[in-house]
């Protein structure tokens, strides 16, 4: 990372710095980032952000960066998705995006959870071993069964019992 960042759990007092970012990094070709702060918000006040999985970047103690974790629903299982992720305009492209993904990633699978699913471009999340959930059965209603934006991150713990429609936090 380019930047000097701390990259630690998100804490209830990090909310308002956290709204601020989101809406103001997805506040881009003319939309105002209100539609992923709602996902945030509907999270939080749904109490399905994964604890161990909402975590912040900070560069000189202010919120920079975030990555929200948050429990959705696949066929009756527990399955953690991810969204959104968000870096303060100045620091984007100097990797505070790519160590938040990396640390989420490596906590959940150290948390033994099975895979990570979100909506996203291929070629960016790729990199992170992300592939089409297409192959492997699992699709996300609202872009349909054949989306290649809807992606997967299989984990250690991965078996093909986890299978069909996929259900965010804020859609149960």
């Amino acid at each position: 990372m380019a930047v000097e960042a701390r990259l630690r759990t998100a804490a209830r007092a990090d909310r308002e710095a956290i709204r601020h970012l989101v809406q103001q990094a997805f506040a881009v070709d003319g939309e105002d980032g209100r539609e992923e702060l709602d996902i945030v918000e509907a999270i939080w006040s749904l109490d399905a952000a994964c604890d161990h999985l909402e975590l912040v970047a900070t560069v000189g103690g202010i919120v920079s960066g975030y990555v929200l974790g948050s429990w959705g629903d696949l066929e009756g299982r527990p399955v953690a998705g991810i969204a959104p992720v968000a870096v303060t305009a100045p620091l984007q492209r100097q990797g505070m995006g790519t160590a938040l993904m990396k640390e989420l990633i490596e906590r959940a699978d150290h948390s033994r959870l099975p895979l990570l699913v979100l909506l996203g471009r291929p070629d960016y999340y790729g990199r992170f071993g992300f592939e089409s959930s297409v192959p492997l059965g699992i699709h996300y209603p609202p872009v349909g069964l054949q989306s290649p934006y809807f992606l997967v991150r299989r984990l250690r713990t991965f078996t093909a019992i986890f299978r069909g429609a996929y259900r965010y936090a804020w859609e149960i």
